[in-house]
């Protein structure tokens, strides 16, 4: 009887969150124009300012896309023009502004973790790779690895909040070669027929930014640490090095950035982040039984980095990031100080994320804070501001050390 009760339930919850996922849906749409995509659009002249080009510059740059015809469905608001994202993108390589690729050209896998929940690692990965998706100039191109069973960051890619077998995630793709009997997905349906490396770009998942994608995750992808245990029990750290050899080294050529969004524990798929990243970031709320969470963290993280195949020496920096921080009368200000006392500030972000209620409302109608815009009406502008000038600074404050370590 319990078992008959928890399918009502669960049949009732599923409706309920595909009717708020499609009433999402519809409100986005005003006018048949995105509104994502025009928030995120760029008028004439803030594109020549991004780029840091004449109007004239600009201008005759357009004039020659749009007469040989690669320039085509600009957006009219008004009496404006405005330029999407790939419009921008397009016209930035016609002008040969060079892209991350071709002026840094280092690639880096950067892991947000922590063991303590509700940290804010999903809200600070889809946030970052946003912010640093969105730069004109240096165009990086990011992808986002969810690899957390809740599965939040889906919602920024397409709101299917049910797995279909030919949806692959990224421990769909890690264990394709010991699950043949397709319980969990269709990867040997199509893998002779398109190989594994096209099935793992095939996976990641397209975002309203046409830089980024995004590795969904969903609740079926909690087994990967009882696999290892089960099927690796002589040598379960041999287990680490799939992620990076099955997922990442299959699409580290088409990008710059790769986030890593971790669940909070400290089992083999966090291993597995940590054995294929470059850097370690984590998020950390600057309050007494959050702190006290993380010290545990740290205190295990030596260790376990230690047994994994790498030994800990593919990574070239780690840093944490305040997160959640709330800064009205300086609430946080006495936790933050013995943060900074006790890990030293070499190894902390000198940039925070201020508490806002702009992040919570940009997660419930699937954005993030930089593709809101104050005319949403969907939070207080002063709220909006805010949090977008943090995420931005950090953003900033990241590329300085990406710069600063040769990544892969």
């Amino acid at each position: 009887m319990i078992l008959n009760a928890l399918e009502k339930v669960k049949a009732a919850v599923t409706k309920t969150l595909r009717d708020r996922v499609q009433a999402v849906l519809d409100a986005s749409v005003k006018n048949d124009v995105n509104v994502v995509n025009e928030n995120l659009a760029l008028a004439k002249s803030e594109l020549a300012a991004a780029l840091g080009v004449s109007r004239p510059t600009l201008n005759a740059a357009m004039d020659e896309l749009t007469a040989s015809g690669e320039l085509e469905g600009i957006i009219q608001k008004g009496n404006r023009y405005l330029l999407d994202l790939e419009h921008c993108h397009l016209i930035a390589d016609h002008m040969k502004i060079k892209s991350w690729n071709d002026s840094v050209g280092s690639k880096h896998i950067i892991v947000d973790v922590n063991m303590k929940g509700g940290t804010g690692k999903s809200t600070v990965s889809v946030n970052m790779a946003a912010g640093l998706s969105y730069g004109m100039t240096e165009r990086k191109r990011c992808l986002l690895i969810d690899l957390d069973p809740q599965g939040s960051d889906r919602n920024f890619s397409q709101p299917d909040m049910e797995k279909s077998k030919d949806i692959l995630t990224a421990v769909d793709l890690m264990l394709a070669d010991y699950e043949k009997d397709e319980d969990y997905n269709d990867y040997h349906k199509y893998v002779e027929r398109v190989g594994h490396k096209a099935l793992v770009k095939m996976s990641c998942q397209p975002t309203q930014y046409p830089n980024m994608d995004i590795l969904a995750s969903f609740p079926l992808d909690d087994r990967f640490n009882q696999f290892v245990f089960e099927h690796f029990k002589d040598d379960y750290m041999s287990a680490m090095s799939l992620l990076k050899e099955r997922v990442i080294d299959q699409v580290i050529d088409d990008y710059d950035l790769i986030f890593i969004d971790c669940p909070p524990s400290m089992g083999p798929i966090v291993w597995s982040a940590l054995e294929a990243a470059t850097g370690i970031i984590v998020p950390v709320t600057p309050k007494n039984l959050d702190w006290m969470a993380t010290v545990t963290f740290f205190q295990q993280l030596p260790k376990r980095l230690a047994q994994l195949p790498s030994k800990g020496k593919n990574l070239q920096w780690f840093k944490i990031l305040l997160n959640n921080v709330d800064q009205e009368h300086s609430r946080d200000s006495v936790m933050v100080s013995e943060i900074q006392n006790a890990v030293g500030a070499e190894n902390m972000f000198l940039r925070v994320i201020d508490r806002s209620t702009a992040f919570e409302v940009a997660s419930q109608n699937f954005r993030t804070v930089i593709d809101i815009r104050p005319k949403d009406d969907l939070v207080n502008p002063k709220q909006l501001s805010n949090a977008k000038d943090c995420i931005n600074n950090v953003c900033r404050e990241l590329v300085s050390i990406l710069k600063s370590h040769p990544g892969v």
